[in-house]
């Protein structure tokens, strides 16, 4: 995550600039996924990102509809995996009849962006349900301390869109995992008794 002193702007500038070049490292791709994860939509540099992953043309294709954008999350190449997750949540929006698969990718893709981005798309499907499977599910990937930060990020902001009866709080500017994580919160969807409803992030 980046340091709570971030200077938003300018580091978004930065990224635009490495993406153009592309000069992206893994790093820098984690750092991206940060951003769409605490302020939101960023059209523009997801369209960077998204061009210098798979390509213009292969994007183009993939936009033809959604069928050919879901026919993606099927492909060998983890790239276009995320590529149609990405364009799943910004574009066509996540669906309740491929809640399946968005599951299974969070759960077993070898991919971390790609398991972290199907957890959204999970969390959406779920979205203010209060379902306490679901509710379980992610909280027991927050607690998981061999997953990777990113999806456990993913995880625990969901866990506020699937519990929130109104509209689901972001996570605030410079969110830092674990530091400002409420555990209470997480533990709370845990226990036994857990009926999947619980107060939300702050």
């Amino acid at each position: 995550m980046p340091p709570r002193s971030t200077d938003w702007p300018a580091a978004i500038k930065d990224m635009q600039v490495k993406l153009a070049s592309g000069q992206t490292s893994e790093e820098d791709r984690e750092l991206l996924a940060s951003f769409l994860h605490t302020l939101g939509d960023l059209r523009e540099l997801r369209e960077a990102e998204l061009q210098r992953s798979v390509g213009a043309e292969l994007l183009e294709e993939m936009r033809r509809s959604r069928e050919d954008t879901n026919s993606f999350l099927q492909s060998p190449n983890p790239k276009e995996r995320d590529a149609a997750l990405v364009l799943i949540i910004g574009e066509w929006g996540p669906q309740a009849s491929q809640v399946d698969l968005y599951e299974r990718l969070a759960l077993t893709d070898p991919d971390r962006f790609v398991r972290s981005r199907a957890i959204t798309c999970v969390g959406a499907c779920f979205s203010r349900s209060q379902d306490p499977r679901i509710l379980r599910l992610l909280a027991s990937i927050v607690r998981n301390a061999d997953e990777d930060r990113l999806v456990r990020v993913g995880a625990y902001s969901s866990l506020s869109t699937v519990n929130t009866p109104g509209l689901a709080p972001r996570l605030p500017r410079g969110f830092r995992f674990p530091e400002d994580v409420d555990w209470t919160f997480v533990d709370s969807f845990l226990t036994p008794d857990a009926s999947g409803i619980a107060s939300e992030i702050e």
